[in-house]
């Protein structure tokens, strides 16, 4: 999926693993540009960054050749945000701080789909989600420590937030510098999630519930290493 609003050109794919590419030709235009992709048990959705109950949410169950704009409930403020999946649910991400209609949830493979009531968000709303080893991890555009990084267990029934020590954007002393904070989460080894942060900000991991911040030089990975 892209930036790109076109019924032609904002799908892309491949069946030779990234090769070639080709476009997928949607049923009309997404209300605004593509936010988000995810796939599970069978099928794609795409979330656009819209607040359209009609052209927001697609989904397709032939391995990205056509697609099917699904009806969702009402989205307020800047639209959809992200999309997930795990052991049979979809979650879907609203850039708002509503506590009643920010995470939607679906478990009959993205044709309907139910806003949850959790904590609100501080900040912009939440921005990405991510599931692995049986927990979801949502988090919002935020630099609060207290409510910027929801957690919840497989069916998202229940959901609170963790606190980080710190900012999970800080300079190196500390000091928030901006309101923009985790642009992504993603899951990474056994019972950790990896957090990136924007420009300016640093990379942080959640392990066995302590979340840790690299510093400049620490080593990530066997090839990697934090620059700043």
């Amino acid at each position: 999926s892209s930036y790109d609003t076109s019924k032609t050109t904002s799908v892309i794919r491949s069946t030779d693993s990234g090769l070639t590419w080709s476009y997928a030709t949607l049923p009309s235009s997404p209300a605004s540009s593509w936010r988000d992709i995810d796939y599970g048990n069978g099928v794609f959705i795409a979330v656009a960054q819209s607040t359209s109950t009609t052209a927001a949410v697609a989904r397709s169950t032939d391995q990205g050749v056509t697609w099917t704009f699904v009806t969702t409930p009402t989205v307020v403020s800047s639209g959809w945000g992200s999309i997930g999946y795990g052991r049979g649910n979809w979650i879907a991400t609203v850039l708002t701080t509503s506590g009643t209609a920010g995470i939607a949830k679906s478990v009959d493979q993205g044709l309907t789909w139910t806003f949850l009531t959790v904590s609100a968000s501080a900040g912009s709303g939440w921005y990405n989600v991510a599931y692995a080893n049986s927990v979801w991890i949502a988090v919002a555009l935020t630099t609060s420590t207290t409510a910027a990084i929801l957690r919840a267990a497989d069916t998202f029934t229940v959901a609170s937030y963790t606190t980080a020590s710190t900012s999970a954007r800080p300079t190196c002393n500390g000091t928030v510098v901006s309101t923009e904070n985790i642009l992504c989460v993603q899951p990474w080894l056994s019972n950790s999630y990896i957090l990136i942060c924007g420009s300016g900000g640093k990379i942080g991991y959640l392990t066995n519930g302590v979340w840790v911040l690299y510093n400049s030089g620490d080593p990530i990975c066997s090839n990697s290493t934090a620059l700043g």
